[in-house]
């Protein structure tokens, strides 16, 4: 792509701190700003970026050379060309191909596959509208955390796009879409308790193991049943009110994993609610043992002593599997 008539420069990985006005009080110094537009990445694991136009391109370029790299406050800054087009030889080309950032919109995409990254999403959400940044949220060591946000140019846009997409197969994943806040998606849901992805759950425990640990306030049996027997089988849950957490048993680990992956960080009667791998075989019985291979079963009668649960300790989880 040639940037040789493009006036718009990105400006990633800015401190939370910052807004529209210091901006361009520091990019000012390079050329004349038109527009500064801040997009922040409510998921809270990735920092602010923006975009800014100049009314030239070699103002541009000289901000884009003098300030890629520098430090502000304690984040060095990454700037380079914006992706979108921003200016074109002619007045009628520059006000059609000019992208408007001052209503831009961002999206919340739950349950994507963790192969998905930022051209995947661009392709299948550009149909709605102009496409102003897709970002996948990754762990520090770039593995996907499952989740993206996508910005559109205006609310009608991303209005659409949510419409089409929510529940929808993409890349081999049902996925789901909704509006990003600051305060969280629906309340908190996948924001305050990060998603998880369900390959990266699977992997997390044996495949002896499927206990569900769900911590969270005014739980009953009936609740949980409601809210998790989507996953599969379940073959019996335990509440303890008291410690404010239960245990729910299902007939199979893929089962189990699914509940983790799609319940940690949902709302139950405006509670949000925390899952995690339980003790392995706990509350076991015999409705579980068809569904192991022969090996499995005679493990889980050797371990728990004709299929008595074994004893659970009573302190608080510390641990990745709650007991």
């Amino acid at each position: 792509m040639s940037f040789k008539n493009n006036r718009t420069i990105y400006v990633g990985n800015l401190p939370d701190a910052v807004n529209d006005q210091l901006l361009i009080r520091i990019f000012g110094n390079f050329g004349q700003c038109i527009s500064c537009h801040i997009i922040r990445d409510f998921s809270c694991q990735t920092n602010p970026y923006a975009f800014i136009e100049y009314t030239d391109h070699s103002s541009a370029s000289l901000a884009l050379s003098a300030m890629d790299g520098i430090y502000m406050w304690n984040n060095q800054i990454k700037v380079n060309w914006s992706s979108g087009p921003s200016a074109v030889p002619g007045p009628a080309a520059v006000a059609s191909a000019k992208i408007d950032y001052s209503n831009s919109v961002q999206i919340f995409v739950g349950d994507i596959g963790l192969d998905v990254d930022e051209p995947m999403l661009k392709e299948g959400f550009s149909q709605f509208g102009q496409l102003i940044d897709a970002k996948v949220v990754r762990y520090p060591d770039g593995q996907s955390r499952g989740f993206a946000f996508v910005s559109f140019s205006n609310r009608d846009e991303a209005e659409r796009a949510i419409q089409s997409m929510h529940k929808t197969w993409f890349h081999n994943r049902t996925i789901k879409c909704n509006w990003a806040t600051r305060n969280g998606l629906d309340g908190e849901q996948f924001i305050k308790y990060t998603p998880r992805p369900y390959e990266l759950v699977y992997k997390e425990a044996p495949l002896t193991n499927t206990n569900v640990y769900v911590a969270g306030e005014n739980l009953t049996e009936e609740l949980l049943n409601c809210h998790f027997q989507e996953f599969g089988r379940i073959d019996s849950v335990k509440v303890y009110p008291e410690k404010g957490h239960a245990f729910i048993n299902f007939v199979t680990h893929e089962a189990a994993a699914r509940a983790i992956s799609q319940r940690h960080g949902y709302k139950i009667n405006d509670n949000v609610i925390k899952c995690n791998w339980g003790k392995e075989n706990f509350g076991i019985s015999t409705a579980t043992i068809p569904a192991l291979q022969p090996a499995m079963a005679s493990a889980f009668l050797t371990q728990t002593g004709a299929l008595q649960p074994p004893p659970f300790y009573t302190a608080p989880p510390t641990q990745p599997f709650y007991q």
